[in-house]
């Protein structure tokens, strides 16, 4: 299975009770400090509930837990970007319901976006100085 494969959505706009998760983790040994990034996406099972992306960004730091904190942000379906090969998972920027959402990406090999509000605003761009692994991510779908 080559990493297009690996990495392809698997929710499909019809799929309900799906929870599917691609997620980067970083870990600087010498500082003791680490971020895990997320991209979901999510259809509850719930009707009245509609499927929805959030973007996650955790900074930890194993010597001063004070200064470790966590923001994430939902963001509507519609902004929504896939491709299967080659490999993307895109969350458009823009204006939506009165909200500013950058845009957030993730490619083999390249990991970038916005997320947070006021003096918690992160943002991020990472690239895979050797090819990704191909683990499995989770999903339900």
């Amino acid at each position: 299975m080559n990493l297009d494969q690996a990495n392809a959505l698997r929710w499909t706009a019809a799929a309900r009770g799906c929870y599917e998760v691609y997620y980067l983790t970083v870990n600087d040994l010498a500082s003791e400090t680490g971020y895990w990034i997320r991209y979901v996406v999510q259809a509850p099972e719930i009707t009245e509930r509609s499927a929805e992306l959030e973007l996650w960004f955790t900074f930890l730091d194993r010597r001063d837990p004070e200064q470790s904190f966590g923001v994430f942000e939902r963001r509507p379906l519609g902004t929504l970007e896939s491709r299967a090969a080659p490999f993307r998972l895109g969350f458009a920027g823009g204006f939506v319901g009165g909200r500013r959402f950058a845009p957030a990406e993730l490619r083999n090999g390249l990991a970038r976006g916005e997320v947070g509000r006021g003096d918690r605003r992160v943002t991020w761009r990472s690239r895979a100085s050797r090819p990704p692994r191909t683990d499995r991510r989770r999903s339900t779908c």
